[in-house]
């Protein structure tokens, strides 16, 4: 990398990529010292070509840079493509390296590999395992001995490559997930906004209303529910390489319709009796057989309903699946009860 490339990525580099423009002048340096040896055959200088040529593809996933303005944020910037590429040359480069380099770079490959690869299988099959040698470290003891058999390299490199597509996979997961919370924290701040400018705070203290009146509010208390679900799971979104959007739309639409129907479901069977109730000192005596009463304040009612809507929301699968079986066990029971009266009769 030329000198003026430099202090122009010294005058105008982002600070939170400064890691990647050390990374980039780093290869660049490893394959300018290759560049200069004289003992390379023809393979090897078309890996170096290569090389060098996916650096620059590299460089041009970070965005171009604003004319004029070099120091403005880009969005049309690619790290995941930044990173495959840059961990590409990083491998290609131990076909390039003198044997004594090779020897130590296997060394750091294989503390890579069995700090990131936890599968036994995989472990024992490169690392070695049950008395028996693995693939990674017979070619280090190989190259410990100075013996440099075909095929060595290409073991190290396979190796390497391993550990990058593990670190790549989960930066893709990672970046994605974020990528989901941020989405999720926009739409509960538009959500609540909504909540907001259409009175239903003042619905709340005022419950009860219309139908409608009580719906709506609830319906939007699920769909917020279930994009704090969003922000404060701690488990990894499911993501499929390939088909991006539909695990996204997922995420951000078919969860949260979910949501809202499951508060208003809830406050169905609630108003139904079937399998509880939030009684109030002006609520009429309910039957025995009443499974849950929750008893409220006359005032705090509709707070309570709201904090039903948040919670249904927040965990939709689950309490839609226990609340349906429970309703239809009610049923059941309350049919066969019927049953019998008629044939007592």
């Amino acid at each position: 990398m030329s000198e003026n490339n430099k202090k122009s990525l010294a005058r105008f580099i982002n600070p939170t990529e400064q890691d990647l423009w050390a990374k980039l002048m780093e290869l660049h340096d490893v394959l300018d010292i290759i560049k200069k040896r004289t003992d390379l055959n023809a393979d090897q200088v078309e890996i170096l070509i290569k090389c060098y040529d996916k650096l620059d593809m590299a460089k041009e996933a970070l965005g171009p840079k604003w004319k004029g303005f070099p120091w403005l944020p880009n969005l049309k910037k690619h790290y995941k493509i930044f990173w495959s590429l840059v961990h590409r040359v990083d491998e290609d480069i131990i076909l390039l390296l003198p044997d004594d380099e090779v020897a130590s770079k296997a060394i750091d490959v294989a503390t890579f590999f069995s700090m990131n690869i936890k599968e036994v299988r995989i472990r024992e099959e490169w690392l070695g395992g049950s008395g028996k040698p693995g693939k990674l470290s017979n070619a280090i003891e190989k190259y410990s001995a100075g013996k440099d058999m075909p095929g060595n390299r290409l073991i190290i490199r396979e190796a390497l490559k391993l550990v990058n597509d593990l670190m790549d996979h989960n930066f893709w997961i990672l970046s994605l997930n974020s990528l989901v919370s941020m989405l999720s924290a926009t739409l509960l701040g538009i959500a609540m906004l909504v909540f907001w400018v259409c009175d239903y705070p003042l619905q709340l203290v005022n419950w009860p209303g219309s139908i409608n009146e009580v719906f709506a509010p609830l319906a939007l208390l699920g769909l917020m529910g279930a994009y704090l679900s969003n922000l404060i799971t701690r488990e990894d979104f499911l993501f499929v390489k390939g088909p991006f959007w539909r695990y996204m739309l997922h995420y951000v639409l078919s969860k949260p319709i979910i949501s809202a129907f499951a508060a208003v479901f809830i406050y169905v069977v609630e108003q139904s009796r079937l399998v509880f109730a939030v009684v109030t000192t002006a609520t009429v005596q309910l039957p025995a057989s009443q499974l849950i009463t929750v008893h409220v304040n006359q005032n705090a009612v509709g707070y309570v309903y709201a904090i039903l809507a948040v919670a249904s929301g927040f965990s939709a699968d689950k309490i839609l699946r226990s609340m349906i079986d429970r309703v239809l066990k009610k049923l059941e029971k309350t049919a066969e009860k019927t049953k019998e009266t008629k044939n007592e009769s």
